[in-house]
């Protein structure tokens, strides 16, 4: 009787109906939140990373613009004064000297820059990957631990197949970890 005294909201779904799958939500938000807390220093020297990775990647453009727009200056005014004057021959690498070092002094930041983005993806990719799969090792431990539990009846086992059980344990469990891994 009480089933037919419910209201149904805009999507043919009781209101209590919406209120146990908030409650649900919350729940499994508030049970992923846990485990990501569990890899906080982890997911800190990560997100360090990620900074540095980001700053590279955004800062390279700009630094390369810059040493093109150098060197090319300096490319026309060595061909300016390339031309020494013919009475000052022992003079004739006047120019060359001071471009070639200007140029090695634009080229290293560059490289600084390269090599210290690509070591902090590297860190980056290593750390959160790491992360996924401890955490997916303990949520797949958790779930064959309650699969094994004395609790659970024999008639679960005769409605689900082994192929499904495996299933979970493995495709739905890396999905949940990656999930953590990405919003956290």
């Amino acid at each position: 009787m009480k089933s037919d005294l419910k209201k149904k909201g805009d999507g043919g779904e009781s209101s209590e109906d919406k209120v146990k799958r908030k409650m649900k939500k919350k729940l499994t938000i508030s049970k992923m939140k846990r485990e990501a807390y569990e890899e906080l220093p982890s997911f800190a020297i990560g997100g360090i990373a990620l900074v540095a990775s980001s700053m590279s990647n955004a800062s390279l453009p700009t630094l390369l613009g810059t040493i093109l727009d150098t060197t090319s200056g300096a490319t026309s005014a060595a061909a300016e004064t390339a031309t020494c004057v013919a009475d000052a021959a022992s003079n004739m690498n006047c120019s060359a000297n001071a471009n070639n070092s200007s140029k090695a002094s634009h080229w290293t930041p560059l490289l600084i820059i390269v090599l210290g983005g690509g070591l902090a993806s590297f860190i980056r990719t290593t750390i959160f990957k790491r992360v996924e799969n401890r955490i997916a090792s303990r949520l797949r431990v958790k779930l064959f631990r309650s699969l094994l539990s004395p609790k659970r009846p024999v008639s679960f086992f005769a409605k689900n197949s082994p192929a499904s059980l495996g299933i979970i344990l493995t495709e739905d469990v890396n999905t949940v970890s990656k999930s953590i891994t990405m919003s956290f």
